[in-house]
């Protein structure tokens, strides 16, 4: 989640940058994970940044949690369409460009075929665990166009 005080807290007005130096603290814990997947509950909608309730957060921070180790990023939640269809694509975009595997929402149903289910494929894998993953979340879909009814 991204509350507003957290991403006011997350604004260095000397260098007119969001820093998220939190996931700093948990970087360790998070590496010790084969596979670490987190879910995103807000959107990378753009500015205005907002919280509840109808998330927006700097790209910054989905920077920040790929630099802590997190593989993967589910989503797919209650906060996936706080900015509508544009909020959904611009945050599938953002993750693209950073090279975030993701699943969850779809820009539309071409790239959902494309990419449903995502497979996780892990080459080194503690032992007793399987090397292939298939991560399949609950289906749900919601409208990104309003109804004509």
């Amino acid at each position: 989640m991204q509350h507003k005080d957290q991403i006011t807290s997350a604004y260095n007005a000397t260098t007119s940058k969001y820093e998220y130096n939190t996931f700093d603290y948990v970087e360790d814990i998070i590496s010790e994970a084969d596979i670490a997947i987190a879910n995103l509950e807000f959107t990378l909608g753009g500015p205005p940044y907002r919280g509840y309730p109808q998330f927006s957060a700097p790209d910054e921070v989905a920077a920040a949690l790929q630099r802590a180790g997190i593989d993967y990023l589910v989503t797919a939640n209650n906060h996936s369409c706080d900015r509508r269809k544009k909020g959904i694509v611009r945050t599938i975009d953002v993750l693209d460009s950073l090279g975030i595997p993701h699943t969850g929402t779809y820009k539309n149903i071409e790239e959902k075929i494309d990419n449903f289910p995502l497979v996780i494929e892990k080459k080194k894998v503690s032992e007793l665990r399987p090397s292939t993953i298939h991560m399949v979340p609950m289906e749900f879909q919601f409208p990104t166009e309003p109804s004509s009814t």
